[in-house]
């Protein structure tokens, strides 16, 4: 199997997040070597032209993955394909600890929301506005789980959902 890296963006304007910045998009993937440069040429372009503003801050990181740190984990249950969203569920699904989660995307142009539970995932459509860039996610987590280890986890695990 070829080397794989993980090739993660997060974007802002005025500045970086821990800086104050306003969150515009953030996206991970992970790919082989000959992928890494048309992803992030791809992940810069989607921060550069998203529909909450064009980003002054761009932070894209590429990282060699060793083999035996990847998690492989299953998708989560759906009847609509919604690939982006569906990938961060099943990785939040898989942490250890969590319950469930609701999700719906501060993107303006993009109404549909989610509930991820039981490893399975809930679209709901219209969840807000068109043209409002309220959004936001809440992990429901079990009690006594290590908050610190699950954001560890989510932030930087390397996981590749499987079909």
């Amino acid at each position: 199997m070829d080397e794989l890296y993980s090739v993660r963006m997060r974007a802002a304007q005025g500045g970086p997040h821990e800086n104050g910045g306003h969150h515009i998009s953030g996206a991970e993937r992970i790919v082989t070597l000959n992928q890494v440069g048309s992803i992030a040429q791809s992940l810069a372009e989607r921060a550069l032209h998203h529909s909450k503003g064009t980003a002054d801050f761009i932070n894209i990181t590429v990282d060699l993955i060793p083999a035996e740190t990847i998690t492989y984990i299953e998708c989560l249950k759906v009847n609509e394909h919604m690939r982006e969203a569906l990938v961060l569920a099943s990785k939040v699904q898989s942490a250890e600890g969590i319950v469930g989660e609701l999700c719906w995307s501060d993107d303006p142009d993009y109404t549909v929301g989610y509930v991820a539970c039981n490893d399975i995932y809930h679209r709901i459509p219209s969840m807000k506005e068109f043209g409002s860039n309220l959004g936001g996610r809440v992990f429901f987590v079990k009690p006594n789980t290590d908050v610190d280890c699950v954001i560890k986890y989510l932030e930087k695990a390397p996981v590749l959902v499987q079909r």
